[in-house]
């Protein structure tokens, strides 16, 4: 749909649906435009819950505790919430539309060029995500308290860069919250194997650290440009998780700054020493670092 739409033609009263991006288990995700007064609009995403679920115990609950625990966050490199609420019976969450792609696929098709992401790029790109996640980390309720936030899902899929280069983390749905209104079940996993922490695998309690170890498995790919966890068999990938040493990058890729194959090891190998988050000390370990890597070619231009 385009801009002048009636309204009639609009889902939630005043969103025009472009085309749909992607649908899960528990919901749709679409691009629309906002359209208001006076000629206001912008895209946005939409995410809406599967009338089917509607009348599963707890499923409405679960879709809106994304929308709980974003409301919380403000940063550059988390996605913005906008609003979330309900009509004719379809409950619904608009978020920020981030013009770009998502770290997993911009990495396969700049393998796929046989142009690989420069080391110095993957470097900038994960410090912004670590950045977006000491911010949700520290979060905070409207009462002062902790949120004790944990993402859970880190992985390339939900790390978004956008095309001038700025990297943000999206997803909390299935993040941990005390504001979270549902809970999940013992022995549940939340989160992609592959880039579960060590905690997450033998259902441990989780803090920041677990996120911190999963950017540094995103980070060890992107240096190595190979899979961290290279085995289809859960159980093994489980066991190698729980178990493996972390190997340099530099054992791999020729060429690649020991202070970066140090900054991906050191984050994969974190372990939680108490509840509270531990990524404070990993951005001040590796900020010095992956500063030096930021620099402008013009203000059009990604920022690495």
């Amino acid at each position: 749909m385009v801009s002048g739409a009636s309204p009639s033609s609009l889902i939630f009263g005043r969103y025009a649906v472009l085309r749909r991006v992607a649908v899960g288990g528990m919901g749709e995700i679409f691009l629309a435009r906002q359209v208001g007064v006076s000629g206001f609009e912008r895209p946005v995403i939409l995410k809406s819950l599967l009338p089917d679920l509607l009348e599963h115990e707890g499923s409405v609950e679960m879709f809106l505790d994304e929308a709980r625990v974003a409301a919380h966050l403000n940063h550059p490199n988390v996605v913005s919430l906008y609003e979330v609420g309900a009509w004719q019976g379809t409950f619904y969450i608009a978020m920020e539309y981030i013009e770009g792609e998502n770290l997993g696929r911009l990495a396969k098709a700049a393998q796929r060029a046989g142009t690989p992401l420069p080391h110095r790029v993957c470097a900038q790109m994960i410090r912004d995500a670590a950045l977006g996640l000491d911010h949700a980390h520290h979060a905070r309720d409207s009462q002062g308290a902790p949120l004790e936030l944990v993402h859970r899902d880190i992985s390339p899929q939900n790390i978004m860069v956008r095309l001038d280069g700025l990297t943000k983390v999206v997803d909390f749905g299935v993040a941990k919250a005390t504001i979270r209104a549902s809970r999940t079940r013992t022995g549940v996993l939340k989160g992609k194997l592959r880039y579960m922490s060590p905690e997450q695998v033998r259902n441990e309690p989780v803090s920041g650290t677990s996120d911190q170890f999963a950017l540094g498995v995103v980070l060890w790919e992107l240096c190595t440009r190979r899979p961290f966890i290279d085995t289809d068999n859960p159980a093994e990938a489980m066991r190698r998780i729980a178990l493996a040493a972390v190997p340099r990058p530099s054992q791999f890729v020729e060429g690649c700054r020991r202070s970066w194959s140090r900054s991906s090891c050191a984050c994969s190998t974190a372990r939680p020493r108490s509840a509270s988050p531990g990524a404070p000390k990993w951005r001040a370990r590796s900020s010095p670092t992956w500063m030096k890597c930021r620099r402008r070619r013009g203000r059009a231009s990604p920022r690495w």
